[in-house]
């Protein structure tokens, strides 16, 4: 627990650093954009499920871009590769795959930030 608590410090100091934010407004930032991505995860996943290509590149360019503004590089990193694979029309199995390794990152972001 404290590894996890030491780890939510650094990275909202650091990154609120980087942006010019003080580590409160940044965590509130980081906090709205994961309650956003809740919705946009479950958008996702269904976007998946009806291999609708153009709404699961959309909205993982989305996850993309908000997590790379606030510097969360694994979450960024792993929607990108949902981006790609969804602009090539990649098979299902590798899109499900990359967004089981989002999903994860997200749970692991949630853990650290609303449930310690």
């Amino acid at each position: 627990m404290k590894k996890s608590t030491e780890s939510k410090e650094k990275l909202i100091a650091q990154n609120g650093m980087e942006l010019g934010l003080k580590p409160d407004k940044y965590e509130q930032i980081l906090l709205l954009a994961l309650e956003q991505t809740k919705q946009d995860l479950h958008l996702l996943e269904d976007s998946i499920q009806k291999n609708d290509f153009e709404a699961v590149s959309s909205l993982s360019h989305k996850i993309k871009g908000m997590f790379a503004n606030l510097r969360v590089q694994k979450m960024a990193n792993s929607a990108q590769i949902i981006d790609s694979l969804a602009r090539e029309c990649a098979a299902l199995a590798k899109i499900n795959e990359a967004f089981a390794v989002l999903n994860s990152e997200y749970e692991k972001l949630i853990n650290t930030f609303i449930g310690s």
